[in-house]
């Protein structure tokens, strides 16, 4: 397993970002959904986790 590391844009420009590699279960479906958008399926996924989990975090506060 091998860490990426991006740094840019992508992180605001002020930091990095550290990839994990895992595996996941997803239902068929949104599996199908996800990769019938075109190339990046992993990223959107990760875009959609994201947003979820800053959206959740900020009622937290």
């Amino acid at each position: 397993m091998t860490d990426v590391f991006v740094i840019g844009e992508e992180c605001g420009g002020s930091g990095v970002w550290v990839k994990q590699q895992l595996t996941v279960r997803v239902v068929a479906d949104v599996l199908t959904w996800l990769k019938n958008q075109g190339k990046g399926y992993q990223s959107r996924l990760n875009e959609i986790l994201r947003t979820e989990m800053l959206e959740q975090t900020s009622h937290l506060q």
